[in-house]
């Protein structure tokens, strides 16, 4: 099973201190992504009314997941986020961090993780330079992200969401694929390290 990210600007709105819950859309229809994807209206009609886990950089478990509905502009979702007192401790006052953002004018983001069931790559005149078309996706996550990969999407206010749990298969293959670009991160930066080192040697 390939687990894939996609990413989507979001506008991310506030309750009260003790909670923060965003709702909008995860993911576009008809437009040409920055990974060169377009999903096709009605590709992930099979999600509607799941209920998921919710990541911070889909590394870690932040709260819940509703699909809500869909429509001709896309998926759209709504999301809670743990209160502070049953995060792990890493993550306390990270509600806090993006609302303080949000309130900033920093447009936050999310990112969906999902398997492409049924994809085309017979691509139509008129969406030429895209690489396939999805016609239907199993959303596995959505998470809080730095980084979009979808401008078209925005999540519009605050709402909220029993967590559907994926099979152990889907959850291994989805906390492997998440681990990978960390490791390779730490084995840059170790590399970086080694050399630093060797130098420092040198000049003693």
């Amino acid at each position: 099973m390939n687990i894939e990210t996609k990413e989507f600007n979001v506008d991310i709105k506030q309750l009260d201190d003790n909670s923060f819950e965003w709702e909008g859309y995860v993911a576009a229809y008809g437009n040409i992504d920055s990974y060169g994807d377009v999903i096709s209206p009605g590709a992930g009609a099979l999600n509607v009314g799941k209920k998921l886990y919710a990541f911070w950089e889909h590394r870690q478990l932040s709260g819940a997941l509703e699909v809500i509905k869909e429509d001709e502009f896309g998926l759209f979702v709504k999301g809670e986020m743990m209160p502070d007192d049953i995060l792990q401790e890493d993550l306390k006052g990270l509600g806090a961090r993006l609302r303080w953002l949000s309130n900033k004018g920093i447009q936050l983001k999310m990112s969906i993780g999902y398997v492409a069931q049924k994809v085309s790559y017979d691509i139509p005149e008129n969406l030429k330079g895209a690489n396939r078309i999805i016609n239907q996706f199993k959303l596995m996550e959505g998470s809080i992200v730095l980084f979009p990969a979808n401008e078209n999407a925005v999540v519009t206010s605050s709402k909220s969401a029993d967590i559907e749990t994926p099979t152990m298969t889907e959850q291994i293959a989805l906390m492997l694929k998440n681990s990978a670009s960390e490791i390779e991160s730490k084995r840059n930066i170790k590399s970086l390290a080694d050399m630093l080192n060797q130098a420092a040697s040198k000049i003693q």
